[in-house]
């Protein structure tokens, strides 16, 4: 009976973890979630390569396949992505290896993420490098921000139709101490990044409006749109120090946003509103070629904190009058180790810490609101093998 049992679950874990997939070059030590080889299925985009100006990562990654993008407007409007048919919530979203998702556990609206910020989207349908940790049932995205090695100063104006405009600004720098040739202390570098962005638009733009008529014409006229101005910023900072095969980095992400809630066609809004803060701050270690080549270590501790405020003081939206304000904190301790068994396998471990708090409010509706808080333990592991050149066989748990 127990053998049964665990055949059964062996063949589970085969049919749900394992992957096999052609690669073009050998393994070699990488970081987590930054392997060049696309173990299962995993689009990358680079968007140091992108010719034109990509306004919202809804846009980066409409274009590819298996993507499904549910949108409420035009610029500044919600916009959450489906994998292969998946809900939009079990789609996780990392930056930098800090997740993005707050203990409400709700879709993450993509058009609150400026992609001035990101050098780099990967996409992973279906299985996720287990490097990560807990995932969604629908895949995940993977963001990394600017990394510049030398002194850099950008900066960037837009603007549009319906007042639409942004703006960024940024600043790098890279320090290296001079050293002895015959000294033995490893090798130092400092590099330092600073950037804002800011994205805006008032959204009042003309549409045909049939008053809810479609079949009489009659009361057909043109309309404006309003309450559909949206206010969005965000600033970045990171500090980075290498030194010999180490190497640190302390990363603060800050974003907000300020939109109005036009309601449909039919029933115009005029003073609901949407505001949200977040702030993310981590600082991440790796330790690559250690214990003669056979070990890299990782490690991560993040905090985020994110606040909304839903006010529709004159109950346009929805049934009644609200005044909600929610508050989440998360708090990630993640260790990720990664053994090398020659030049042809290697195993990735994860084991990580998340603690979870939400705390929902609405001042005006008597409801019962609970308060909430969870503690998720999580450990994976997952080997790679190359038996032949330009196969790659995985699995992982």
């Amino acid at each position: 009976m127990l053998q049964q049992a665990l055949q059964s679950l062996f063949i589970a874990l085969a049919l749900c973890a394992g992957t096999c997939v052609w690669a073009t070059e050998p393994l070699r030590s990488t970081t987590f979630g930054t392997s060049s080889e696309a173990v299962g299925s995993v689009d990358t985009v680079d968007l140091s390569d992108t010719a034109e100006t990509v306004e919202t990562l809804a846009d980066v990654i409409e274009p590819l396949p298996g993507i499904h993008l549910r949108r409420a407007g035009g610029p500044g409007a919600p916009a959450f992505v489906s994998v292969r048919g998946s809900d939009p919530a079990q789609v996780n979203v990392w930056l930098d290896g800090i997740p993005l998702q707050g203990a409400a556990g709700i879709a993450l609206d993509l058009s609150a993420i400026p992609t001035d910020l990101l050098r780099q989207v990967q996409l992973y349908r279906g299985n996720v490098p287990v490097q990560l940790g807990s995932s969604g049932a629908g895949g995940g995205l993977y963001l990394r921000t600017l990394r510049p090695e030398n002194h850099l100063i950008w900066g960037s104006v837009s603007g549009g139709s319906w007042q639409t405009r942004g703006a960024s600004l940024g600043a790098a720098a890279g320090w290296r101490p001079r050293r002895d040739e015959n000294s033995t202390r490893p090798r130092l570098r400092v590099n330092a990044l600073v950037a804002a962005t800011y994205q805006g638009t008032e959204g009042d733009f003309r549409f045909y409006d049939t008053n809810g008529t479609d079949f009489f014409g009659g009361d057909d006229e043109i309309s404006v749109r309003t309450n559909n101005r949206s206010d969005a910023g965000s600033a970045l900072a990171r500090l980075s120090l290498r030194a010999g095969n180490w190497r640190t980095s302390a990363l603060g992400l800050f974003r907000a946003r300020a939109t109005g809630v036009p309601g449909v066609g039919t029933a115009p809004v005029e003073s609901a509103r949407f505001n949200e803060r977040h702030g993310y701050v981590a600082l991440h270690t790796r330790g690559t070629q250690l214990a003669a080549g056979a070990l890299m270590l990782e490690a991560l501790v993040a905090l985020g904190i994110g606040q909304s405020h839903y006010f529709d003081a004159d109950g346009e939206v929805g049934l009644g009058s609200q005044d909600r304000r929610d508050a989440s904190a998360n708090v990630l301790v993640s260790v990720r180790p990664t053994f090398f068994f020659g030049e042809s396998a290697r195993l990735h471990g994860v084991a990580e810490v998340r603690a979870e708090d939400y705390r929902p409010v609405d001042r005006i509706q008597r409801i019962r609101l609970e308060h909430a808080r969870r503690l998720v333990l999580a450990t994976g592991a997952e080997i790679e093998i190359e038996p032949t050149p330009g196969l790659l066989l995985s699995a992982g748990i």
